[in-house]
């Protein structure tokens, strides 16, 4: 595994623990203070947010355009909306991710809402007009 990738699983490894930790109730009993904690995506984006602006350049984690897009894609299947919410954090740094918006549209196809991923997907065709995952899309989206 190339220092880059071993990068990438940690920082994986790193949001879903913290997405865990925070799911956990609290070791005393007292269940007011879960009810006041932050939601578990809430850490986690936080835990990214913070884990960016002190390596960003390093080297020691993926915070490429794809980086987000990848732990957007395993998660889909299993949580659609945590998985929108990681591909929108990657729109806040990749304004121009198109790869981002048919991931989007993606997700929102297989929860049968054709009209958000039909938006999506023309959004990512707007960004990048030959992108052939948002052409064909479009196509299937629009019959």
């Amino acid at each position: 595994m190339t220092h880059f990738a071993a990068g990438f699983a940690a920082l994986g490894s790193v949001v879903l623990t913290a997405a865990v930790a925070a799911a956990q109730p609290p070791a005393t009993g007292d269940r007011s203070a879960a009810s006041q904690a932050p939601p578990p995506m809430t850490n986690a984006v936080a835990k990214y947010r913070d884990l960016r602006t002190q390596y960003y350049g390093a080297m020691a984690y993926d915070f490429s355009e794809g980086g987000l897009i990848t732990l957007a894609n395993r998660m889909a299947a299993v949580k659609p909306d945590e998985a929108l919410q990681w591909l929108r954090l990657n729109l806040e740094f990749y304004l121009k991710s198109a790869r981002s918006y048919v991931a989007m549209a993606q997700i929102h196809n297989r929860r049968s809402d054709t009209g958000s991923a039909l938006k999506n997907v023309e959004k990512a065709l707007e960004i990048d007009p030959e992108n052939p995952q948002a052409k064909q899309l479009a196509q299937q989206l629009k019959k």
